[in-house]
């Protein structure tokens, strides 16, 4: 069984792979080819996604100026940097900085995810829940999978279905497991307007809470984090962001990969990061990394002094999220919205 567990199927077989399930997937539409179905016939409840969005922004805008007037700091992985551009739409700046942390903001190079991302299968995910449902948080979690088979697939075929082993307890692979369920006109919104045509990078192409983003009025110091062996966020793909964004920037790579890379605590005293002392961001990852230095064990260390520089006065935490009684708690934690059904 040695064999089994060093194969490696190439970008040829996954793209047969998936070609044949989106085949099966459209028969069942008989109606939807794009000849009967354009795009623009496809209509989301825009209403209720403005709002979605409006609520994000604003629980985020109360997050980062409670208590802190203007020198909260920002990280986030995924949605700070449209909430950035929303609020500076509106001439507000209530974040001191950011911290980007394995983030996609230009989606030029998104990995081996590009061979699957086209206008028919979008077109075919819209056709499934533009207009409501869930896309299943396992589907999700199964996608990114196969983006590393070998370590996230076959290794857990071969070791626990063909010799009986017991998995060994990892802590990260367990938090990882708990996947999330997404509204399904958001999910598309996102699908296309990122992963297939990229419009967060293009000033004035997408409006969010009835504000026009340009990412360039974004003109704040911003922490720029990769790792070197991600497989959901290439590498290249997080070092893009320092050609986007207008304010100081800080770029640092780690070892490892989307999780294990981020989450390395000093103490541990495992894996490496690579800085480039000048500071210069050139026009490409493999140019920047010409002249950058490896260092030993965790990058948090210079993110931490980093930090410290753009941070202000400490202030206690606050006990509870909103300002005063304004905002309620719509009910207890975790909320009605994990027992829907995807």
């Amino acid at each position: 069984m040695s064999s089994e567990a060093s194969w490696n199927p190439g970008v040829p077989q996954f793209q047969q792979f998936f070609t044949e399930q989106w085949a099966k997937a459209l028969a069942a539409f008989p109606a939807a080819s794009p000849d009967t179905c354009p795009t623009a016939a496809l209509k989301f409840d825009a209403a209720k996604l403005q709002e979605l969005q409006q609520a994000y922004v604003q629980e985020a805008s109360q997050l980062w100026s409670q208590g802190l007037a203007a020198t909260a700091n920002l990280q986030d992985k995924r949605f700070g940097t449209t909430a950035l551009a929303v609020l500076a739409a509106r001439g507000e700046s209530p974040v001191a900085s950011a911290t980007l942390l394995t983030t996609l903001v230009d989606f030029t190079d998104t990995g081996i995810l590009d061979v699957f991302i086209d206008e028919t299968f979008v077109q075919m995910r819209e056709l499934q829940m533009g207009q409501g449902g869930l896309l299943k948080g396992q589907e999700l979690a199964s996608t990114f999978s196969f983006l590393r088979p070998n370590d996230l697939v076959w290794n857990y075929v071969v070791g626990n279905y063909l010799k009986g082993e017991t998995p060994p307890p990892f802590d990260l692979l367990y938090w990882n497991s708990d996947a999330t369920n997404l509204p399904g006109p958001w999910y598309n919104w996102y699908l296309r307007n990122m992963y297939l045509e990229n419009n967060l990078v293009k000033p004035g192409k997408l409006t969010v809470c009835g504000q026009s983003l340009d990412l360039g009025a974004i003109d704040i110091p911003v922490y720029i984090y990769g790792s070197r062996e991600d497989h959901i966020v290439p590498i290249t793909g997080s070092y893009a962001t320092t050609q986007v964004l207008p304010g100081a920037k800080r770029f640092v790579m780690g070892a490892s990969g989307h999780i294990a890379g981020v989450i390395n605590p000093p103490a541990k005293k495992k894996r490496s990061h690579w800085i480039r002392q000048d500071g210069v961001l050139p026009a490409t990852h493999a140019q920047w990394l010409e002249r950058a230095q490896e260092l030993p064990g965790s990058w948090w260390t210079d993110w931490s002094q980093w930090l410290q520089s753009h941070a202000g006065k400490p202030v206690a935490a606050p006990k509870r999220y909103g300002r005063g009684t304004k905002y309620q708690a719509l009910e207890a934690a975790p909320g009605s919205y994990v027992q829907q059904k995807a």
